[in-house]
């Protein structure tokens, strides 16, 4: 099963599950990449519709860019209830998932599991702690080379 789930299929499940999913298992999952994440993030919060009418964003700056103004004056409610989510071993994420995660996702997250997603970096842990998240309780960073050991100060500040 894990070899049949990509972008398409993670897609939508965040259209379908958007309100009712509450835990994700997606490890080892080969063919799941960040186009995958950001758009499962999207979809699960919501976020998704505002991107629809204009032109795709050349990077993760103008995509948030263009997401947070659109935000502040159409007032998007964040429908996202995930609370666990299980990313562990995939091979093909990086600090673009990472800060889909944390603008889509962070409002209910509690457990997030990267290990062995060896692209991360401390840019991708700094999303996630910059984020604001009353709920969230641990990361499972092991296998994550590229996250220093300077980075994981910022987990327990």
């Amino acid at each position: 099963m894990q070899e049949q789930v990509d972008e398409d299929v993670l897609c939508m499940v965040g259209e379908r599950f958007q309100k009712s999913l509450i835990s994700l298992e997606l490890r080892a999952c080969q063919k799941v990449n960040d186009k995958a994440i950001i758009g499962m993030c999207e979809r699960l919060s919501g976020f998704h519709q505002l991107l629809r009418n204009t032109i795709e964003p050349q990077n993760d700056e103008e995509r948030y860019k263009i997401m947070h103004l659109m935000n502040k004056n159409q007032n998007l409610e964040n429908n996202n209830n995930l609370e666990f989510l299980n990313l562990a071993d995939l091979k093909k994420i990086s600090d673009s998932s990472m800060k889909s995660i944390a603008f889509n996702l962070f409002n209910k997250l509690q457990d997030l599991s990267i290990w062995g997603s060896y692209f991360i970096t401390d840019q991708g842990l700094l999303s996630l702690c910059t984020a604001n998240n009353e709920y969230f309780m641990r990361i499972n960073y092991c296998g994550c080379y590229k996250i220093s050991d300077d980075s994981r100060q910022w987990i327990s500040s």
